[in-house]
């Protein structure tokens, strides 16, 4: 079936019950945080051609259950658009990973609804926030959402940068606009960042693992799903992949910020 990446226009995404609870009690949530899982549903989502011509729109509702470590054992569409927006609803579901329910801190087992709004008469609104994607590579690609570590790969993914750099901190760090309340509290320090790197070359799971007050963190965030891939290779096939990247904040002596820390730190 004839696809091509048009975008639609996200009128909602619920996680029915979930980000409304408290910590010590809730239903599975994403990894990513509120803002992340918006920008990974924006950037990530296919809308067919054949639906946009047709003027296709709805809501998709998944129900789902969660192990106690997060990962899902079931799933089913409760409610339904047509088989080809329902099928892009459930290819985006099974790329997100799953914090497990809990119960006064206590992980266990638990379920949740995800639900999917397309709507097309809106979606030039978001298209003219979203760059182009990667091109697409002449290999098979690996359709088990399996998510490989970095000694599984036979190719590590590569950041697409703009000509004239051939280093992604140096990149990084003349992207970097160290935020305002950081310089003027002094604050410096190391964000951590954990992801994972689509087929598609697109970022996903963006999760923190460090973080650095003053705004850094959102810095951080910003750079980095911002970034385009060429994906990991395994065995021939085009695979998702994991990738880490340490940021550094750290100001100049004239404490104006903006100073470029180790270049060499691959981050990998």
């Amino acid at each position: 079936m004839k696809t091509k990446f048009l975008f639609f226009s996200l009128i909602s995404f619920i996680l029915m019950n979930v980000y409304g609870f408290a910590q010590s009690s809730r239903n599975p949530i994403p990894k990513m945080n509120k803002k992340m899982y918006k920008h990974f549903l924006e950037t990530n989502c296919v809308y067919t051609e054949n639906s946009l011509k047709a003027g296709e729109e709805g809501t998709v509702e998944i129900n789902f259950y969660t192990d106690k470590s997060g990962n899902v054992i079931s799933k089913r569409i409760i409610k339904s658009v047509n088989n080809e927006l329902d099928k892009e609803a459930l290819r985006l579901f099974n790329l997100i990973e799953w914090e497990p329910a809990l119960d006064y801190g206590i992980p266990i087992e638990g379920n949740a609804s995800f639900e999917l709004t397309f709507k097309v008469k809106k979606y030039n609104k978001i298209l003219k926030r979203r760059t182009n994607f990667p091109k697409k590579l002449d290999l098979a690609y690996d359709t088990s959402y399996h998510i490989y570590g970095i000694k599984q790969i036979d190719t590590i993914a590569e950041p697409i940068l703009p000509r004239g750099i051939n280093n992604l901190y140096k990149y990084i760090y003349s992207e970097m606009h160290y935020p305002k309340q950081a310089v003027e509290l002094g604050i410096e320090g190391k964000v951590i960042i954990n992801f994972v790197i689509e087929t598609s070359g697109l970022p996903s799971n963006i999760i923190v693992e460090q973080t650095v007050g003053g705004g850094c963190t959102e810095e951080a965030l910003r750079i980095v799903s911002d970034i385009k891939w060429v994906a990991a290779i395994k065995n021939g096939k085009v695979v998702r992949s994991r990738k880490q990247l340490f940021i550094e904040f750290r100001l100049a002596l004239d404490g104006n910020g903006n100073y470029i820390p180790n270049q060499t730190n691959s981050g990998f």
